[in-house]
């Protein structure tokens, strides 16, 4: 695939020239190497236990993707979580902090924030069933602060929104996924399915 390419051109794990028209693009990107592709990186499907974690995440991502489907128990009052892992040791400490904006299925609206919080929120939908996606920013990068986006839904209607960060500089290599306490476990049908975004170029050495 010919592309032109202005100016002098870096090697790249797909020869071009810099210049993209809509036809190249797609061909770039159904060979997943545009930036924004996603790369499959794990799918956890955990079922009769309250938390799951990931393997070890790979470190050449800045910007991580989970999208999620998650069965609960009966329990009420249920909140789905996440924490992080720094080389290897789940950080449980007040140092997170998050911030939401929820609409409830009869119609009323709200926001929560908190600045010593022990966890990531990802939805809290009582005995529902939740689905969304994430984005996590600068886990492999160790001189910035971990950061993510989120927004789920239930199967009664309920939505929330919000985002939060780990304040503290340090490498993430592992996430864990919750429940928030012991009476509530994911069930059968649960998905968490993790991937890497790819930066716009890919720059290979031959």
């Amino acid at each position: 695939m010919p592309y032109g390419y202005l100016g002098e051109q870096p090697k790249q794990s797909k020869a071009n020239s810099g210049v993209f028209n809509s036809v190249d693009a797609l061909n770039l990107l159904q060979d997943g190497e545009w930036g924004g592709s996603l790369e499959h990186i794990e799918t956890l499907t955990p079922s009769g236990v309250n938390s799951v974690n990931t393997s070890v995440l790979p470190i050449n991502y800045n910007v991580i993707k989970i999208v999620f489907t998650v069965v609960s128990s009966s329990a009420a009052g249920n909140v789905h979580r996440m924490r992080f892992f720094e080389s290897g040791v789940e950080e449980t400490g007040n140092v997170y902090h998050i911030a939401e904006q929820y609409m409830t299925a009869g119609g009323s609206y709200g926001i929560s924030a908190s600045t010593t919080a022990t966890w990531l929120n990802l939805s809290n939908f009582g005995n529902a069933n939740a689905g969304g996606y994430a984005y996590l920013f600068n886990l492999s990068d160790a001189t910035k602060y971990s950061s993510y986006l989120y927004h789920s839904g239930d199967d009664n209607g309920s939505g929330y929104f919000g985002s939060g960060a780990l304040l503290q500089k340090s490498t993430i290599d592992q996430i864990k996924f919750m429940n928030s306490s012991g009476a509530q476990t994911f069930q059968s049908g649960t998905t968490i399915k993790i991937y890497g975004v790819k930066e716009l170029w890919v720059i290979k050495d031959y």
